[in-house]
């Protein structure tokens, strides 16, 4: 029993060799492309869009009318005596729409230039 015990600890200490045995993905690279620009490696580039995914609502809160359109939705649903009728939900996705609907027209202008 002693030695199965033994040869059981000495098997599971080899363990982490095989794991370090295994080839490395590169964390962040980047490579020149031909027409001067260069490309970054893939972890790279999903940590840049999660953190720009962050900055995200603030920019939304900040830069549109979302708020102004939320709480007139809100005041509207309250006025109408329905407390929970039209969802958060609802009234949230209805707000986002509308303001992206609002500011179809200063996005296609800043794009464009």
């Amino acid at each position: 029993m002693r030695m199965l015990v033994s040869v059981i600890a000495i098997a599971l200490l080899l363990v982490p060799d095989w794991a370090l045995a295994q080839a490395s993905i590169p964390l962040i690279t980047t490579q020149p492309t031909a027409n001067g620009g260069s490309d970054y490696s893939l972890s790279l580039q999903i940590l840049l869009l999660m953190s720009l995914l962050t900055l995200l609502p603030a920019a939304l809160i900040t830069m549109t009318s979302f708020t102004r359109i939320l709480i007139v939705l809100a005041i509207l649903r309250q006025a109408m005596g329905t407390t929970t009728t039209p969802s958060n939900q609802i009234i949230l996705g209805l707000a986002l729409f509308l303001s992206l609907f609002i500011m179809a027209p200063v996005f296609d202008v800043a794009y464009n230039a």
